[in-house]
């Protein structure tokens, strides 16, 4: 993670280079993994055993696919009103962590390409997007959304961890933890940022007066501490950005015991750096361009072959016209 909070990708402490560049550009405060949470009540209402072997063998995407594909028979098995208004899980193609993921998994190709153009038509990256189609998103009793799965309609959500501890508090406990089905999992961290506006501006605390810069700093030194990561930790809304609390911190305890937080930790990691190599502009019309080829390819109406293909192909090359590539 401190790699990803580098300024050019690579952090070396000072000890190693006193190179700028090396540098960090801000602190992460704590390790972010997709994973999977899932109602334990709608599990046994609908009859259905949470795996319990995630070697890479036993739970990755090919099995991941059968397991979703049979939770959604278990729910239509229960009749036509269950098979309206419950949804296996909300998978979020669409979000970097993702779809990042899942094309690795599948042996999809790179996202883009090294001269910066959109490389979701190639061949390969159809190929892929139509077995997700065919086998996930085409079955309306698969996909969910976030929102239902908080509210209980839906079984699953493919999340980070402070989504599931929301889903947690607002289930009244009965969520539990998988790991996401793939050898290397998209991981990333938070961290903290102050508005010029307000830098500057003082307050008094504890009898001294600081600036609101000098706070920030003085939180940001606390909360990467173990004290410190372990007080978050405890909330159960993160995972410690520290190795030394992976196994036995506070966040292990929190929302219980008996959860399978080892679910956080899981596969290796995977770099996230689809968008580094963009201006902010450029940086969000990718983000929009593949939002929205993701979000057509899960919609059982606008997925089919040929309006699917429709978005991804004027998606492509109004972007690539961006990057002055088309």
């Amino acid at each position: 993670m401190l790699h990803a909070a580098s300024y050019m990708g690579e952090y070396k402490p000072l000890s190693e280079s006193t190179d700028a560049k090396y540098g960090l550009y801000y602190a992460p405060r704590d390790y972010n993994k997709i994973g999977i949470a899932y109602n334990t009540q709608l599990f046994q209402q609908f009859g259905i055993e949470a795996p319990t072997d995630f070697s890479h063998e036993a739970w990755n995407m090919e099995t991941f696919i059968d397991f979703l594909q049979g939770v959604a028979e278990k729910i239509q098995e229960k009749g036509e009103a269950y098979a309206l208004t419950y949804r296996a899980i909300s998978f979020f193609l669409q979000w970097e962590p993702v779809y990042t993921t899942v094309f690795k998994e599948m042996g999809g190709d790179s996202i883009v390409k090294e001269d910066g153009t959109l490389n979701l038509d190639s061949e390969n990256n159809k190929k892929l997007m139509r077995k997700l189609y065919d086998e996930l998103f085409s079955n309306e009793t698969i996909i969910g959304t976030e929102m239902d799965f908080k509210k209980g309609y839906t079984l699953m959500a493919t999340c980070v961890r402070p989504v599931a501890y929301t889903a947690y508090m607002q289930r009244k406990g009965t969520i539990d933890f998988l790991p996401f089905p793939a050898k290397a999992i998209g991981a990333g961290c938070s961290g903290y940022a102050i508005t010029k506006e307000k830098a500057n501006a003082t307050q008094t605390v504890n009898g001294v007066s600081k600036t609101n810069k000098e706070l920030c700093w003085d939180f940001i030194k606390y909360i990467i501490t173990e004290e410190g990561q372990q007080v978050a930790g405890s909330f159960g809304t993160s995972v410690p950005i520290l190795k030394s609390l992976e196994e036995n911190g506070a966040w292990t305890k929190a929302m219980g015991e008996d959860k399978n937080h080892a679910a956080w930790l899981a596969g290796e990691e995977l770099r996230l750096t689809t968008y580094n190599r963009y201006a902010t502009d450029i940086r969000t019309s990718l983000r929009s361009s593949v939002s929205a080829i993701f979000s057509d390819l899960q919609n059982k109406t606008s997925g089919v072959e040929n309006k699917f293909l429709n978005t991804l192909t004027l998606q492509t090359s109004e972007f690539n016209k961006k990057v002055g590539k088309n």
